[in-house]
């Protein structure tokens, strides 16, 4: 246990000791003067800024931006402005969510890009979608074309396929009023979530039910994905369309082989073919209107259809499963903004999501079929949402943002369960942004959030990889949530920031896992909760140091949250809220080779999940490393060597057993499960035309 404890501490302690490196690193910059940016609140980065680097892509671009923080959005999360991230393309919100946000600006040719522009929302022209900071890829103008393919290849040293690879296409037309997008994309891969092998350990009360031996994952991702979107301009008025399909296979290869204490063999088979098909349509339209007044709206459509045929064997007990999940999604959104003065801007809008989900699960135990509650359930919401906010500028480096939003959604089931709920929310909002000087920001955010609820946790689901049959939950209720948020950024060097935020959660109805009946749990409403989250993002320029064409870059996120387990009545943190995640990243540029080599390293994750009979920890070690070098050959030719894992990463699952249930029972056994993901490498070649 003390051995146990030490190492704990250790892991612990290096995370923390990265985390305050960077901070202390970030303080001793403070002095150092800086030019002022072109616009107050606004900062433009030209093409040339990031050309010593190499980049491939948009993507490669948000990620070398300074004074900026990158989030990807939550593309499961239903309606506009809550899946949004914070990355705008010509001034436009991609009303896209089959593809992520990093699939979106991957698409995207470095080639096309003239500017990057960092925009604070009190700067802004646009709806930022409540982001108090945006990037804006602005792409260049004039009539051009550029066709861009790429091949990939990865060799495998710990996989039962040897090879996989990708391949892609992107073609990009600009031709003044009219700008056209389409790409294609093909991945035949490893699944990177959790595959390697290592040693597996059951240790039970009953000696005779305890195990030994080891355990390989072997999983694998297979995709196809096309999208296609344009849009003209005219003198006053702005038309986009965006269509996407995707279809993807995940295949969950994992095997056990396992000896009792008896030494007699004991095997765990878990094949899982899982399916996703998604297809959309999304507009939007742009309208300046007399008087600085505009008008925006947006529009989506979504089709997805996700199954599974899952099969579990442990010893000689095999367990089927089949779902289906079938998921509609319409929604619409507009905003009317009208600037009275330079310093007062007032935004009226609206927004509404009409979503239907569908759900079939079927389950047989020893050819034995097993009902699960929730098992045959459709789900269908419709959500609405009017809301206004003022924009007063009191000093040029002094701004306020007030504003309310209205909420009202309709809630019903049947099937297996009949239910019908109706939820209505005031959300109050105020921000603060003060710029001390042309470097230093400082911003103020209160405002009360209403989460949404994951439509997939109103159905049963067999998670046969985790040996959990896991029931729906008819009984939930919106997540409600205080959020009290300070930030403070500062740029230095030219090329560097230090981004420093803290959020501190106070919420109802927090959600959690809660028994539901007949020995099953699900997620639901557990009461009142709190949590905290410091984010540190850096970007440090070397060359002051010494080092020229150098950049440090990271980004550390810690957790901290405390909820009252609906099991045990103890309070605890809350399940699936990670303790702390991370990354390092150190790139060289070297302009006289026509190279960049850098590497990437993980510092870490930890999670912990609390069920109705087993309380779960996963963690990875740090520091997985992967090393990369980028070489151009002229213009329109690029390579990249990679060697992925040149660290090993590993992973461990442990999981406390209880046989009467967490409530007032005993741990009847403790599984751990170690992973180890050797390295492979890649090969990729990208040509321009």
């Amino acid at each position: 246990m003390v051995v146990v404890v030490n190492r704990n501490i250790g892991h612990v302690a290096r995370v923390f000791g990265i985390f305050f490196a960077q901070a202390a690193l970030a303080l001793a910059c403070l002095a150092q003067e800086q030019p002022a940016a072109e616009t107050p609140g606004i900062t433009v980065f030209p093409a040339s800024f990031y050309a010593d680097g190499e980049p491939v892509s948009a993507m490669d671009v948000i990620n070398r931006t300074p004074g900026f923080i990158f989030e990807r959005g939550n593309n499961d999360l239903r309606g506009l402005e809550s899946a949004a991230g914070n990355v705008l393309i010509d001034g436009r919100w991609p009303t896209i969510k089959a593809n992520t946000l990093q699939e979106v600006l991957t698409a995207i040719p470095f080639a096309v890009i003239e500017q990057v522009e960092v925009i604070r929302a009190d700067a802004a022209d646009f709806d930022t979608m409540g982001r108090q900071v945006v990037v804006n890829v602005v792409r260049k103008a004039g009539g051009k074309s550029t066709l861009i393919t790429e091949a990939a290849v990865k060799k495998y040293t710990d996989n039962d396929r040897d090879f996989g690879g990708t391949a892609r296409a992107e073609y990009s037309r600009s031709s003044g009023r009219f700008n056209f997008d389409a790409s294609l994309v093909y991945e035949n891969e490893q699944f990177e979530w959790g595959t390697g092998e290592g040693p597996y350990t059951l240790t039970a009360v009953d000696p005779q039910s305890s195990l030994t031996g080891r355990f390989d994952i072997d999983d694998w991702s297979r995709s196809v994905h096309a999208t296609a979107s344009g849009n003209y301009a005219w003198d006053r008025f702005d038309l986009g369309l965006n269509l996407t399909a995707k279809t993807s296979t995940l295949l969950l290869d994992r095997l056990g082989e396992y000896r009792t204490a008896g030494g007699e063999p004991y095997d765990q088979v878990v094949d899982i073919e899982r399916g996703n098909d998604v297809f959309e349509v999304g507009s939007d339209i742009a309208i300046n209107l007399a008087g600085n007044r505009r008008l925006n709206a947006k529009f989506l459509h979504r089709l997805e259809s996700l199954g599974s045929d899952s099969y579990l064997q442990v010893g000689a007990l095999e367990t089927l499963a089949d779902d289906d999940f079938d998921w509609t999604e319409t929604a619409a959104r507009a905003i009317y903004r009208w600037d009275l003065s330079d310093p007062l801007s007032l935004e009226f809008g609206a927004e509404a999501a009409f979503n239907e989900l569908d759900s079939l699960v079927e389950v047989s135990v020893a050819d034995t079929p097993l009902d699960l509650p929730n098992d045959n359930v459709t789900v269908q919401e419709d959500r609405y949402q009017a809301f206004a906010k003022a924009i007063f500028r009191a000093r040029p480096n002094l701004s306020f943002e007030a504003g309310l939003a209205y909420e009202h959604s309709a809630l019903e089931q049947s099937g297996d369960a009949n239910l019908v709920k109706h939820f209505d929310y005031l959300k109050p909002r105020l921000t603060a942004t003060w710029s001390i000087n042309s470097v230093t920001d400082v911003r103020l955010r209160v405002e009360k959030v209403v989460g949404q609820l994951d439509f997939y946790s109103f159905a049963a689901s067999p998670n046969l990889e985790w040996d959990i049959l896991a029931a729906g939950n008819a009984d939930l209720e919106p997540e409600e949530s205080a959020e009290y948020e300070l930030q403070f950024e500062r740029r230095f060097w030219g090329r560097g920031s230090a981004i420093l935020t803290y959020t501190r959660y106070r919420m109802d109805n927090a959600l959690d896992f809660v028994p539901v009946g007949l020995g099953f749990d699900a997620r639901g409403n557990a009461g009142r909760a709190t949590r905290g989250k410091w984010i540190l993002v850096t970007n440090f320029p070397l060359d002051p140091l010494g080092w020229k064409g150098a950049t440090w870059r990271s980004r550390t996120v810690h957790f901290d949250s405390r909820v009252t387990d609906p099991f045990t009545g103890e309070t605890r943190r809350q399940s699936r809220r990670d303790s702390y995640v991370g990354f390092i990243g150190l790139t060289w540029e070297l302009p006289r080779w026509n190279s960049v080599v850098g590497m990437d390293g993980f510092i870490g994750f930890q999670e912990r999940v609390y069920r109705i009979s087993e309380e779960r920890l996963i963690r990875e070690a740090p520091l997985p490393m992967n090393l990369w070098w980028d070489r151009a050959f002229g213009e329109d030719l690029s390579v990249r060597f990679e060697i992925m894992n040149a660290t090993p990463a590993r992973r461990t699952r442990k999981r406390e057993l209880y046989g009467a249930g967490r409530a007032g029972g005993a741990i009847t056994a403790v599984e751990e499960r170690k992973t180890e993901q050797a390295m492979h490498f890649m090969l990729r070649i990208r040509k321009r035309f």
